[in-house]
């Protein structure tokens, strides 16, 4: 059987749900439109799942990797945060509103996850776990089983990820993962009945 992104979100979901009892999980959601976005106890994981290995360096290429490498520090106060308008002072006067980067720091920062982990097939784990390890440690790792007969056990955590920011996941957060899981679920539906 070949592993592609259904069957490791369908794997992710009973893992967490499952065995982390995790009340908050929907896929296709967020700010970033992550794979998997989920509430751990008080934290938010964002959770991106790679079948090969160019799809799994070509993320690198996303904003999102640039905000989640600063500190919430930086993010906030360092890079002078108008909390009012959302928009860094500095970029917006030195490139104008639209420009890319006063548009990239835009972003509520209830999306920006606690943690951060890659799900990829077995074959996968070793270049990846090395690529992580040299490039962005903070990251976490999650390995995709095939051959095993509980769904929740499918999946294997090769990497721990570390903390980003210690800030508690927001309720606008939960609120909107709520919203997500509810759609979700009215499309699923909506095909058993089709």
């Amino acid at each position: 059987m070949s592993i592609n992104s259904k069957y490791c979100k369908a794997v992710l979901f009973s893992y967490y749900r499952f065995t982390y009892q995790v009340g908050y999980i929907a896929s296709e959601c967020g700010q970033f439109n992550s794979d998997m976005l989920l509430v751990d106890k008080d934290s938010l994981i964002e959770v991106e799942i790679k079948t090969s290995f160019a799809d799994f360096k070509n993320d690198f290429k996303k904003d999102k990797h640039v905000i989640f490498n600063r500190s919430l520090k930086e993010n906030y106060i360092k890079m002078g945060l108008d909390k009012k308008q959302h928009l860094f002072k500095p970029y917006k006067k030195r490139y104008g509103r639209d420009h890319k980067l006063v548009r990239l720091f835009k972003i509520d920062m209830a999306f920006i996850p606690n943690k951060f982990y890659f799900a990829v097939p077995t074959k996968l784990v070793p270049r990846c776990s090395e690529f992580l390890k040299n490039n962005y440690p903070q990251y976490g790792l999650i390995e995709i089983l095939e051959e095993v007969m509980h769904w929740e056990k499918r999946a294997k955590v090769i990497r721990k990820a570390k903390l980003l920011h210690n800030r508690k996941a927001h309720s606008v957060t939960k609120k909107y993962i709520v919203n997500r899981m509810s759609s979700e679920l009215a499309n699923l539906w909506q095909k058993r009945i089709k």
